[in-house]
């Protein structure tokens, strides 16, 4: 009864006074929710299979929590029926899909399979960026790069004195696969739209007479395809993703990436395959491979040879610190996502004296496990 009380002084509260409309009853106010990350990726599948944005999948799965405790109070003394039909009303309009997605008009003559994209929360548990590992990896693939466009080691040594990084801010986005009914996790590390790469010049008239003086005249004209000039910086035109991805699978509320299951006890497992994503080689103990070799040439006064094992040595540290982040983020993805979507506070209110609106990521798992 103390419910039924509850629920008639929203209604009563909501219609007491003209001043109130029904238009203004379905106002909508934006709410936020954080759930377990394996129920946030069965929202995605059911979201996809029936073809729903992530916000009309949620409205769809509370609506009929709110109808019940609509319905619960048909015919209770001093509760007006027609409050109640404009509440139905209200609730009607709320939980129908809006945004229906539609296919390309198109999409019947496409071969590749539909896939839907979904951005990822990183900010929850993220350890600080190795961004020195990174810029060590950028390096190296401008050296490898663009030796192969005949462009001179020493004059890519000019420009790599100007080089300046703009690393932006990591994203991460989960991909379902509709034909396959799979999950593939990527993670950018630094999520930039425009490349990263950049060189910065106080002078760029002088460095380049000091190219011409001491190189030839226009040797600037190799890079003239590969370059952007944005004010004072040159810009390259593009970049090395260093991106990573991998299958995602949900097993019993745990979550696997290819096929590992995501927790601190796997951390050293999740670290070599990330590496082996990388490098396509196998985890290197840097200690025993490189050191060794190391003291072999300097005995035998072959310094070449010992840079050379050094500057490896460097770029497996890197791929292991890179290696040791990404794995902590896909560790700290696995704990929650946020969800969001809109709801008239009307509607919320009759959740909450149901006893389900602080249990809202509750009712979705349940619903999606009876699925």
């Amino acid at each position: 009864k103390k419910d039924f009380i509850g629920m008639n002084e929203i209604i009563e509260a909501a219609k007491k006074t003209t001043e109130i409309t029904t238009e203004e009853l379905a106002e909508r106010v934006s709410k936020s929710i954080r759930v377990p990350t394996y129920t946030y990726l069965k929202l995605i599948k059911h979201a996809c299979k029936n073809n729903l944005t992530l916000s009309d999948a949620v409205r769809g799965i509370l609506a009929p929590e709110i109808k019940k405790k609509l319905d619960d109070l048909s015919g209770v003394k001093g509760v007006s029926i027609d409050r109640l039909d404009s509440l139905h009303e209200i609730l009607k309009d709320w939980s129908t899909p809006k945004r229906r997605k539609k296919d390309s008009k198109y999409a019947k003559y496409l071969t590749s399979p539909k896939e839907e994209s979904y951005d990822l929360d990183l900010s929850y548990n993220i350890e600080k960026r190795p961004d020195n590992a990174f810029r060590k990896l950028i390096e190296q693939w401008i050296y490898k790069e663009y030796t192969k466009e005949d462009i001179s080691k020493k004059m890519i040594d000019r420009y790599m004195s100007h080089l300046e990084i703009d690393l932006g801010k990591p994203s991460g986005s989960i991909v379902f696969n509709e034909k396959s009914n799979d999950l593939t996790l990527r993670i950018d590390p630094y999520g930039a739209e425009y490349s990263p790469i950049g060189f910065r010049f106080d002078d760029y008239s002088l460095f380049l007479r000091e190219i011409e003086e001491d190189f030839r005249y226009n040797a600037m004209e190799e890079f003239d395809d590969i370059l952007a000039k944005e004010g004072n910086v040159w810009r390259l035109l593009e970049s090395p993703s260093h991106s990573i991805s991998g299958d995602l699978t949900i097993r019993n509320k745990k979550i696997y990436f290819d096929s590992i299951e995501l927790n601190e006890k796997n951390k050293d497992t999740l670290d070599e395959l990330i590496y082996k994503k990388y490098t396509g080689g196998g985890y290197i103990d840097i200690d025993k491979s490189y050191l060794v070799q190391i003291q072999e040439a300097i005995k035998q006064d072959d310094y070449e040879t010992a840079k050379k094992f050094s500057e490896n040595m460097a770029m497996q540290q890197a791929y292991k610190e890179i290696s040791m982040w990404i794995r902590h983020i896909l560790l700290g993805i696995c704990k929650s996502q946020v969800v969001t979507f809109t709801m008239p506070p009307v509607l919320l209110s009759v959740l909450y004296i149901a006893g389900k609106g602080d249990k809202i990521p509750e009712l979705i798992d349940n619903y999606l496990n009876s699925r």
